[in-house]
């Protein structure tokens, strides 16, 4: 069987192309998300802030843009040779970047962290429950870990399993095969997992609103003002919200 540190990640870099089905989906909820960590982040100054992997660089690049002057020191881990390759063409930060390629079980940082960023991680990785635990203790006192995943239990996930279109919603389709899912999680699961880990949640949030599948969504032709408020109306309904966010401390 092929473990975490035998996988070639660089298999699943065209799920990451503008021509795959769930792009414009990923990137709304990535916004939104990016949206709810740099809000999280304000209160803190001179941040050691390490981030788990690139993908679309969305998150890293609102990191350079919004919170430059907070930002002391950001290590970004990334498995995937051919992603950071591409981001390092691309990448400019007005602080100290270290990019390190390592799969997140292995990697070891020299100091503690102030903020770990996990977003849309833990849907991908062998051992969830494994890497929260091995990255809280990355933290400082205090220190928190924010995270986002995939929502089992999104609205339109939940619509089609009652309409008898959808048996198991916690099942992986084709396009999460691609994306490398390898589950999906509901607002117990995930809590759990920074629980477990002897953390505290101090806030949970919902991550874009998404009523139908996305090809009815497409076949209704809606304006891109509605796509918009999709995006960031999360909040409407946090447990039936397309993706899941939490805010996790360790103890001081």
């Amino acid at each position: 069987m092929t473990t975490a540190n035998q996988e070639n990640l660089d298999s699943y870099i065209a799920a990451y192309d503008e021509s795959f089905p769930y792009h414009d989906d990923n990137i709304g909820v990535l916004r939104a998300y990016a949206k709810e960590f740099v809000e999280a982040c304000k209160p803190r100054r001179n941040i050691r802030l390490c981030s788990l992997g690139i993908g679309y660089e969305i998150v890293s690049k609102t990191i350079g843009n919004a919170l430059a002057d907070q930002i002391g020191k950001y290590v970004i881990v990334e498995g995937s040779p051919a992603i950071i390759e591409k981001f390092k063409s691309t990448m400019s930060f007005p602080f100290e970047v270290e990019l390190v390629q390592a799969y997140f079980e292995e990697f070891k940082p020299d100091e503690g962290f102030d903020v770990i960023e996990m977003g849309f991680v833990l849907e991908h990785v062998d051992d969830p429950a494994l890497i929260v635990k091995r990255f809280a203790s990355f933290l400082k006192p205090g220190g928190v870990i924010i995270a986002a995943v995939p929502n089992a239990r999104s609205l339109h996930r939940e619509l089609g399993h009652r309409a008898g279109l959808l048996e198991d919603m916690y099942a992986l389709s084709k396009w999460d095969h691609e994306l490398g899912h390898k589950r999906y999680f509901d607002n117990d699961t995930f809590r759990d997992l920074f629980e477990e880990a002897g953390m505290t949640v101090e806030r949970e949030a919902g991550l874009m609103l998404k009523p139908f599948s996305t090809a009815q969504l497409k076949a209704l032709d809606l304006p891109r003002a509605v796509w918009e408020t999709l995006y960031f109306a999360g909040d409407v309904s946090a447990k039936y919200s397309y993706s899941l966010y939490v805010e996790a401390t360790a103890p001081q």
